[in-house]
């Protein structure tokens, strides 16, 4: 499977906390990995928890999970009486399911991307500046990107790129988008940038240009989570698409250049353009001569101011789990 949504061994670790806890959640490639990476972040945030991933039956990716299913109520139910909280993470369960969920003992709901009224539990949604225009709901809100949770090496790993220079011509250039290229973006960004003398287009096995690059030098396919923090860090600045990796850039540090390529992007996307904390493309820029002309607009004091604010501003997952923590022991 693609290593960018490889899933941590959860169990490896001592559980001090005996209970078990469920993870709602869809993910593969008609969804993509980003909700299997915030999975993966709260599990790192909350190292001492049996979290146990459950994949809706329409999930096609390519690990070991437990299945749910909006057609089977009664077996989502025993599920959730069963465990001592659960989390949910899903924008494809029915008013049915969403109402079984609210009967779970202690319920944590994370990003909440369809905005429900929900009666209780902890309400969880880290999109930039949220908490000035979100209404309060369930039991406890927490709001903005103060409670931003990504994975364990985005934690550690800050932006020092190797070049260092002033001018573009010198950079190096990344390309990253998420865990499936469902736009099959790549390719056209690697033909938009064949005469820049250092470009790394990331990627993973489930990308539509995957077997047309596999063998090229430009290319890392399928890295580790921790080769692929590292590796961005060397970028002077990445060209992305919205969602989870864009919030992971920004916790670096790295600078980006992002599009907005499905709908439930387009909120981060432009938050983050209002915010100064990536540069605006479009998918007709990136894949044109137009990206040559745009990077050249950026300056390095550009970059750099870009950096600090992103560092200065995205929560490193503590204060969330510090909120979790305190909201499963009431």
């Amino acid at each position: 499977m693609s290593q960018i949504g490889k899933l941590p061994k959860l169990l490896l670790h001592t559980i001090e906390d005996k209970s078990i806890y469920y993870y709602f959640t869809e993910a593969g490639g008609k969804f993509g990995l980003g909700h299997a990476k915030r999975y993966e972040a709260i599990c790192n945030i909350l190292p001492s928890l049996d979290i146990r991933l459950v994949l809706n039956e329409a999930s096609d990716l390519d690990v070991v999970a437990e299945s749910w299913s909006n057609s089977k109520p009664c077996i989502l139910k025993e599920m959730i009486d069963s465990a001592d909280g659960i989390f949910v993470d899903s924008f494809i369960a029915t008013d049915g399911a969403f109402e079984i969920f609210q009967n779970s003992e202690k319920l944590i709901v994370i990003d909440d991307f369809l905005r429900r009224q929900w009666r209780r539990g902890l309400i969880v949604d880290w999109t930039l500046g949220a908490e000035r225009w979100r209404n309060s709901v369930g039991e406890r809100c927490l709001f903005g990107v103060s409670y931003l949770a990504t994975r364990l090496p985005f934690q550690l790993n800050k932006w020092s790129p190797d070049s260092g220079a002033l001018g573009v011509e010198s950079w190096t250039i990344g390309t990253i988008f998420g865990g499936v290229d469902s736009q099959a973006l790549t390719e056209k960004t690697y033909n938009a940038l064949a005469e820049h003398p250092s470009v790394i287009h990331f990627g993973t096995s489930a990308y539509p240009s995957y077997r047309l690059f596999r063998d090229n030098d430009r290319f890392r396919w399928d890295l580790d989570v921790e080769d692929l923090a590292k590796n961005l860090c060397r970028c002077d600045v990445v060209i992305t698409a919205g969602g989870q990796m864009l919030y992971e850039l920004a916790s670096m540090g790295v600078p980006s250049l992002c599009v907005s390529t499905i709908d439930n992007q387009d909120e981060d996307f432009r938050k983050f353009v209002e915010n100064r904390f990536t540069f605006e493309s479009t998918p007709s820029e990136i894949i044109s001569r137009g990206i040559v002309a745009r990077l050249k607009d950026l300056r390095r004091v550009d970059l750099e101011d870009m950096s600090e604010r992103c560092s200065q501003s995205m929560g490193d997952g503590k204060r969330l789990a510090q909120e979790i923590q305190r909201y499963l022991c009431k």
